[in-house]
């Protein structure tokens, strides 16, 4: 194969895993007396030239651990100045360009997941950069004097209590100007029917395409399952508020209209009060406290403003073991929201981790609890979902360590 030594990578700055492993094996394959250079194409990304270079700057700090690398060129648009280059995409389209070898894969599995979470969190500090300015440059919510809040309910399979319980909770409610954005977990023709029967105009269904591929594992699937529909309901949603629901549990009447007052007072981005939440033992226990922890909220019992509403949740927060709601929550509070709490009970939510029950070799003593899950299981799900891609984001080798 033809060495090429000016290659170009113009990608969708919206996707890490389009230009994190082409931009990562460039740097850590490509010394400075290599003579190449890496064009990256910044036209037409919403995002500022500013951003995009700190975004890029983090990558190549990491994939050449400090050390010098060859040439990468920031560039919006062609010019004069820069030759006819051979466009690559992808990691192994880069090295294969360079002439380098592909790096060794994974040994075994626990060098599966570490490889991976490396990536993941390179990824992950890449998108917090994104989001924070995403944050800082969005229009006031406040806008309206009676703004549009869009209670927002991913759902599989669990019409019944849809169209029972969670819909009918947030159209009693005393808060008038809502609407209710229902996304299924792929093609449901049972839930659509059952959403357009409900006949209020305020409601309306979406559905993702086709049924997203969940981690296997009944720990990692539980921490992201409808992960997938709840953003495909955030890219529906309207208002200048989310408040989300799950498609069995319930608001209480005043939800929105307490917990859009407390924004209002405290001038908050980010409000959470509190949930009646049934136990797998039967007893019921109030959750939401401050300050904002693991175990201090409930899904249910958030209300956020549009400034946030281009965050969506992680499919594969499993491997940093975090639930796929805290996970959302506490990266909003890291972009910058200022985060209030509202001590009064908001939402109803029943039993936990029943999306689960039904799984092959999943038991009682299982759902009690947070469960370790090993390396093995950790690494199958690396390589059967979509997480796959993090593998693909090359490291330069550590001192001393052989390539």
């Amino acid at each position: 194969m033809r060495v090429s030594r000016e290659l170009l990578v113009a990608p969708d700055w919206e996707r890490p895993e389009g230009w994190i492993p082409a931009l990562a094996a460039f740097v850590a394959a490509a010394p400075p007396a290599s003579g190449a250079r890496l064009w990256l194409e910044t036209a037409g990304s919403p995002l500022p030239g500013s951003l995009l270079v700190q975004m890029i700057g983090e990558v190549c700090e990491w994939a050449s651990r400090g050390d010098d690398f060859a040439e990468v060129v920031v560039a919006d648009g062609p010019s004069p100045e820069r030759p006819a280059a051979r466009r690559v995409a992808g990691a192994a389209d880069v090295l294969g360009a360079l002439g380098a070898d592909q790096p060794p894969a994974p040994a075994d599995a626990a060098a599966v997941v570490a490889r991976a979470r490396e990536a993941k969190r390179l990824a992950d500090r890449v998108t917090a950069m994104r989001d924070r300015w995403r944050f800082e440059t969005a229009p006031d919510p406040w806008a309206s004097p009676e703004p549009l809040v869009s209670v927002r309910i991913p759902t599989w399979r669990g019409h019944e209590l849809l169209v029972s319980r969670a819909i009918p909770s947030a159209l009693r409610g005393s808060y008038a100007n809502i609407e209710v954005v229902v996304c299924s977990d792929g093609p449901d023709p049972a839930a659509r029917a059952a959403v357009a029967a409900v006949g209020d105009p305020r409601v309306r269904y979406v559905e993702v395409p086709r049924r997203p591929v969940y981690a296997s594992h009944f720990q990692s699937f539980w921490m992201t399952a409808g992960s997938m529909s709840a953003n495909g309901a955030l890219d529906a949603c309207r208002g200048d508020f989310i408040a989300p629901l799950d498609h069995d549990d319930a608001f209480t009447q005043d939800h929105v209209h307490e917990l859009l007052g407390a924004a209002r007072a405290t001038g908050a981005d980010f409000v959470y009060g509190q949930g009646a939440c049934e136990t797998r033992e039967g007893p019921w226990t109030i959750i939401g406290s401050a300050p904002l922890e693991l175990g201090r909220i409930t899904h249910g019992s958030v209300l956020h403003s549009a400034r946030l509403a281009h965050m969506r949740f992680d499919p594969h927060c499993w491997l940093l073991d975090e639930p796929g709601d805290w996970n959302l929550w506490r990266r909003m509070s890291e972009a910058g929201a200022v985060v209030a709490h509202l001590p009064r009970v908001v939402f109803v939510h029943f039993k936990e981790k029943t999306s689960i029950e039904a799984r092959d070799g999943v038991t009682a003593r299982d759902l009690g609890g947070p469960v370790a899950v090993g390396d093995e299981d950790l690494a199958r799900d690396v390589l059967g979902t979509g997480a796959r891609w993090l593998l693909d984001v090359p490291r330069r080798a550590a001192a001393g360590v052989p390539r």
